[in-house]
């Protein structure tokens, strides 16, 4: 947030508040609104590029690639699918969280 004053009580003050819109949860690649097995199974899908799913291949992350970036590289890899089953399989060494990117921002459990 930035803003400024133009003097004590001239009633010009402003501010500017940018932010970012967001869409998704970080991880969910299926849309579900949980996190499951089927993210990291999207996931892997995504990454062999699996056919039968239109248009391949962000359908396997509901259009949105930051749904399938378990761990907020910006890209989507084995790694995020192995965090994700982590995460689902609460495996020691977390946490597991998946990592806010871009549009995929909203809060997890």
């Amino acid at each position: 947030m930035t803003g400024n004053s133009y003097g004590s009580g001239t009633g010009f003050d402003y501010a500017t508040i940018k932010y970012t819109q967001c869409f998704a949860k970080p991880g969910d690649a299926n849309a579900s609104g949980t996190y499951t097995l089927g993210d990291a199974i999207a996931i892997v899908n995504y990454i062999f590029n699996k056919p039968g799913c239109v248009p391949l291949p962000t359908c396997w992350l509901s259009g949105l690639l930051c749904r399938g970036d378990w761990n907020g590289t910006g890209t989507v890899t084995l790694g995020d699918a192995i965090r994700a089953v982590n995460y689902v399989f609460n495996k020691p060494g977390g946490p597991w969280d998946a990592l806010p990117i871009g549009v995929c921002c909203l809060a997890g459990p």
